[in-house]
């Protein structure tokens, strides 16, 4: 932007032809929107402050660059009571300082984006947040059905009820523990077939 503006007006900033570089100033204010004013100083000469709606011209607009380098900030803009991204620009032609010019960027649409950066973080987040929740829901009652269905088991035979068996078929702990439950049920219920019998022997002699 910097370079295309010192560039369409080399001819008329050689000659000094305030006109013209007033009427390009004021008509490429208009057309772009992001910019809220441009002031050029004409070293130890005049300066142009041209806004949306109005110029001036005045012999000192605008405060003068530190060194002869390019910089930028960020500033509280007297126009428009907000932050403005401010670019200075010094212009010169064969290693003559000709002057300079500072472009008022507005940050509207930069501050647009982070808003809806910010939205869109905030709901991706509530999504993962979301679904964290939801695995760890099934997780949780992967992990604590089996359990819950050893324990019913468990107070059945308890009860008497040697013919229940856990019915648990996972490949980890709660399934090897499941298998070993069944095992020992069945010993149980094998033994106390055999001493049923061994008693009933007995009562038939």
């Amino acid at each position: 932007m910097a370079d295309g503006i010192s560039y369409l007006n080399r001819n008329s900033m050689i000659v000094d032809d305030q006109i013209k570089i007033l009427e390009f100033l004021i008509d490429y204010v208009k057309v772009n929107n992001s910019i809220e004013s441009i002031i050029i100083k004409r070293k130890n000469n005049y300066s142009f402050s041209v806004k949306k709606d109005s110029w001036n011209l005045e012999e000192n607009i605008g405060d003068e660059p530190n060194d002869s380098k390019n910089s930028y900030e960020i500033i509280e803009s007297s126009d428009s009571n907000k932050k403005v991204f401010k670019y200075t620009y010094v212009i010169s032609f064969s290693s003559v300082s000709w002057g300079w010019f500072h472009v008022n960027l507005s940050l509207d649409e930069y501050n647009r984006k982070i808003d809806v950066m910010y939205t869109q973080f905030i709901f991706f987040g509530f999504i993962m947040f979301l679904t964290s929740l939801l695995l760890s829901y099934f997780v949780a009652r992967m992990v604590s059905n089996p359990i819950i269905k050893l324990n019913e088991i468990t107070n059945e035979i308890s009860n008497g009820k040697l013919n229940k068996r856990v019915n648990i078929k996972t490949n980890d702990e709660i399934g090897t523990l499941a298998d070993s439950f069944n095992k020992m049920i069945n010993n149980l219920e094998i033994s106390q077939k055999e001493l049923r019998r061994s008693h009933d022997e007995l009562e038939d002699r």
